[in-house]
Protein backbone atom coordinates (compact mmCIF):
# COMPACT_ATOMS: atom_id res chain seq x y z
CA UNK A 1 0.00 0.00 0.00
CA UNK A 2 1.37 3.66 -1.08
CA UNK A 3 0.10 6.60 1.40
CA UNK A 4 1.52 9.94 1.07
CA UNK A 5 1.82 11.93 4.38
CA UNK A 6 4.08 12.82 6.85
CA UNK A 7 6.51 10.31 7.78
CA UNK A 8 6.01 10.69 11.69
CA UNK A 9 2.53 9.93 11.37
CA UNK A 10 2.79 7.38 8.54
CA UNK A 11 5.20 5.38 11.81
CA UNK A 12 2.41 5.98 14.19
CA UNK A 13 0.00 4.14 11.82
CA UNK A 14 2.35 1.11 11.25
CA UNK A 15 3.00 0.51 14.98
CA UNK A 16 -1.03 -0.61 14.63
CA UNK A 17 -0.55 -2.44 11.86
CA UNK A 18 -0.47 -6.39 12.65
CA UNK A 19 0.32 -7.56 9.27
CA UNK A 20 2.55 -5.04 8.11
CA UNK A 21 6.13 -6.35 6.59
CA UNK A 22 7.53 -2.89 7.12
CA UNK A 23 7.05 0.99 6.41
CA UNK A 24 9.72 2.63 3.68
CA UNK A 25 10.52 5.81 2.10
CA UNK A 26 10.02 6.19 -1.76
CA UNK A 27 13.64 6.29 -3.21
CA UNK A 28 13.03 5.60 -6.87
CA UNK A 29 10.29 3.60 -9.12
CA UNK A 30 11.69 1.42 -12.04
CA UNK A 31 11.05 -0.75 -14.82
CA UNK A 32 10.37 -4.18 -13.55
CA UNK A 33 13.20 -5.69 -15.22
CA UNK A 34 16.63 -5.85 -13.88
CA UNK A 35 17.70 -5.53 -17.59
CA UNK A 36 15.54 -2.45 -18.48
CA UNK A 37 16.06 -0.42 -15.02
CA UNK A 38 20.25 -0.62 -14.97
CA UNK A 39 20.25 2.91 -17.11
CA UNK A 40 18.03 4.92 -14.47
CA UNK A 41 19.68 2.44 -11.70
CA UNK A 42 23.03 4.48 -12.61
CA UNK A 43 21.65 7.56 -12.75
CA UNK A 44 20.25 7.52 -9.60
CA UNK A 45 20.97 10.09 -6.91
CA UNK A 46 20.47 8.72 -3.62
CA UNK A 47 20.67 10.18 -0.40
CA UNK A 48 21.99 7.97 1.89
CA UNK A 49 24.14 7.67 4.97
CA UNK A 50 27.66 6.04 5.05
CA UNK A 51 26.99 3.11 6.64
CA UNK A 52 26.44 -0.38 5.82
CA UNK A 53 23.37 -1.22 4.23
CA UNK A 54 21.33 -4.03 2.35
CA UNK A 55 19.09 -4.67 -0.39
CA UNK A 56 15.93 -6.86 -0.22
CA UNK A 57 14.06 -8.08 -3.26
CA UNK A 58 10.51 -9.01 -2.61
CA UNK A 59 8.17 -10.22 -5.86
CA UNK A 60 4.56 -9.31 -5.66
CA UNK A 61 2.04 -10.96 -7.52
CA UNK A 62 3.97 -13.45 -9.50
CA UNK A 63 6.07 -10.53 -10.94
CA UNK A 64 9.49 -10.56 -12.32
CA UNK A 65 11.31 -13.94 -12.63
CA UNK A 66 12.96 -15.70 -9.24
CA UNK A 67 16.45 -15.47 -11.27
CA UNK A 68 16.34 -11.84 -11.01
CA UNK A 69 16.76 -11.44 -7.28
CA UNK A 70 20.11 -12.15 -7.11
CA UNK A 71 20.22 -9.58 -10.49
CA UNK A 72 18.68 -6.81 -8.57
CA UNK A 73 20.33 -6.81 -5.00
CA UNK A 74 23.46 -7.04 -6.84
CA UNK A 75 22.89 -4.53 -9.55
CA UNK A 76 21.43 -1.75 -6.22
CA UNK A 77 24.17 -2.93 -4.48
CA UNK A 78 26.84 -1.82 -6.74
CA UNK A 79 25.03 1.32 -6.90
CA UNK A 80 24.16 2.52 -3.61
CA UNK A 81 27.95 1.35 -3.12
CA UNK A 82 29.81 3.45 -5.42
CA UNK A 83 27.13 6.37 -4.52
CA UNK A 84 27.69 6.19 -0.50
CA UNK A 85 30.84 4.68 -0.31
CA UNK A 86 29.45 2.49 2.02
CA UNK A 87 29.73 -1.47 2.28
CA UNK A 88 27.58 -4.22 2.60
CA UNK A 89 26.42 -5.82 5.37
CA UNK A 90 23.49 -8.76 5.04
CA UNK A 91 23.68 -9.39 8.62
CA UNK A 92 23.98 -6.44 10.58
CA UNK A 93 22.84 -3.67 7.92
CA UNK A 94 22.35 -0.51 9.32
CA UNK A 95 20.28 0.63 6.40
CA UNK A 96 18.26 -1.98 4.63
CA UNK A 97 16.79 -1.08 1.06
CA UNK A 98 13.49 -2.92 0.24
CA UNK A 99 12.81 -3.32 -3.69
CA UNK A 100 9.48 -4.41 -4.54
CA UNK A 101 8.83 -5.64 -8.11
CA UNK A 102 5.05 -5.32 -8.72
CA UNK A 103 3.91 -6.38 -12.33
CA UNK A 104 5.18 -3.19 -14.62
CA UNK A 105 7.24 -1.48 -12.32
CA UNK A 106 9.61 -2.18 -9.14
CA UNK A 107 9.32 0.02 -6.29
CA UNK A 108 12.82 1.10 -4.55
CA UNK A 109 12.35 2.34 -0.66
CA UNK A 110 14.34 2.77 2.12
CA UNK A 111 13.43 0.58 5.45
CA UNK A 112 12.27 3.34 7.86
CA UNK A 113 10.88 0.59 10.36
CA UNK A 114 9.69 -3.54 10.70
CA UNK A 115 7.68 -5.29 13.43
CA UNK A 116 9.98 -7.57 15.17
CA UNK A 117 9.57 -11.02 14.90
CA UNK A 118 6.64 -12.32 16.76
CA UNK A 119 4.73 -9.49 17.50
CA UNK A 120 1.99 -10.47 15.81
CA UNK A 121 1.72 -13.65 17.85
CA UNK A 122 2.24 -11.67 20.80
CA UNK A 123 -1.17 -9.98 19.80
CA UNK A 124 -3.09 -12.75 18.39
CA UNK A 125 -5.80 -14.12 21.39
CA UNK A 126 -4.98 -16.97 23.05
Amino acid sequence: MRVRCESDLAMRAARRCSLLKSLCKEVAHLPASPHEAMPMVDGMDIDVPQSPFSVRVQRIGGAGRPSDTPAWERMLGERLHLVTGAGVDVENPHTVFQLVVCPGRAILGEVLWSPKRGRFLNRSPK
